[in-house]
């Protein structure tokens, strides 16, 4: 079975606002509504579709630009959609950062507040250190 080739469409994030409402089997009074209140929601998938009125995103590539599980999110309750995931490059570790281990900022830290001149010898390096006992 050959790998998949990448779809020709954009992975984004949508955040939304989504109408709370019960489940169906919730029994609800009057003065239990006003605890049904908005929910900000964020969605992350492949943008199919968009129009003027909503953006369709699809949670599954499965190959010839075909898509399964889709959710539909209404324009008006958008709050944004950018641009997510597969298109972010990240960068490459180099090895000095390998080096350092596992916990690489706590012996970054220590390293650095050693070799770094105080305020007192303005930047002196000969220049005793006044934080040094």
């Amino acid at each position: 079975m050959s790998p998949l080739s990448r779809p020709d469409r954009r992975y984004v994030e949508v955040e939304w606002e989504d109408a709370a409402s019960p489940s169906l089997t919730e029994v609800i009074s009057v003065d239990d509504a006003d605890q049904h209140t908005v929910k900000r929601i964020v969605t992350r998938g492949w943008l199919v579709d968009e129009n003027d009125s909503r953006y369709l995103l699809a949670a599954e590539y499965v190959g010839n630009n075909e898509f399964r599980n889709g959710t539909i999110i209404p324009k008006r309750m958008a709050i944004s959609c950018e641009n997510y995931g597969p298109q972010r490059r990240r960068k490459r570790v180099g090895t000095a950062a390998k080096e350092l281990g596992p916990f690489p900022l706590s012996s970054a830290v220590a390293s650095n507040t050693e070799s770094a001149p105080s305020v007192e010898t303005n930047g002196d390096p000969s220049a005793p250190r006044s934080d040094v006992g």
